[in-house]
């Protein structure tokens, strides 16, 4: 009983990161952008050099941003890998509908914090994430600066929106999965 239990909540740890990983993945895919956005999301994506002069301290945010973004696909193709090899073994032992139910809601529950602290302090969890991956200051640009007219505040603030909702509908249809499946195995 005890490997069931520790599988269930393996799945469920690395499901949550897994959901946000992958709706911050469908948010880049369905994105709307202009050509000067999309040369810079590709190149910090992996593609070509982004057109456009930038200043120094801006290419090397990009830099920094391109070593982010390498890691974050790297981390979500390990998750996806790992939450398609748990999810077998807990089909096999009929505990799946319990996984995908608790894995949606802890990361409903944790969709939820983060909007309501977007709502009511956005710079503050906008710093907050940066402040994770990047050097003190080395994120902080003038209004001036090429960078922030291509990627205004407005920008971030339109991707996290669209980010969290795509998490919210994921963790939504993986309580539906598990609620189904679970009455299905009964």
């Amino acid at each position: 009983m005890k490997s069931k239990a520790a599988i269930t909540l393996l799945f469920v740890i690395l499901g949550v990161p897994f959901v946000l990983l992958s709706s911050y993945n469908i948010t880049l895919a369905i994105s709307q952008t202009n050509n000067e956005q999309a040369s810079v999301i590709s190149y910090v994506r992996g593609s070509e050099e982004p057109d456009g002069n930038f200043i120094q301290r801006e290419q090397e945010h990009l830099v920094d941003v391109k070593r982010v973004m390498n890691f974050m696909e790297m981390l979500f193709s390990l998750l996806a890998i790992l939450v398609i090899v748990l999810a077998m073994l807990l089909y096999k032992k009929e505990l799946l509908g319990n996984g995908l139910l608790w894995s949606g809601l802890t990361g409903m529950t944790l969709t939820l914090l983060i909007i309501l602290v977007g709502v009511f302090n956005f710079d503050e969890l906008f710093s907050k994430f940066h402040l994770l991956f990047f050097k003190p200051g080395s994120w902080i640009f003038s209004p001036e600066d090429r960078l922030i007219q291509l990627f205004p505040l407005t920008f971030f603030i339109s991707m996290t929106k669209s980010i969290l909702t795509n998490a919210a509908l994921l963790n939504i249809t993986s309580i539906i999965a598990g609620l189904m499946i679970r009455r299905y195995h009964k």
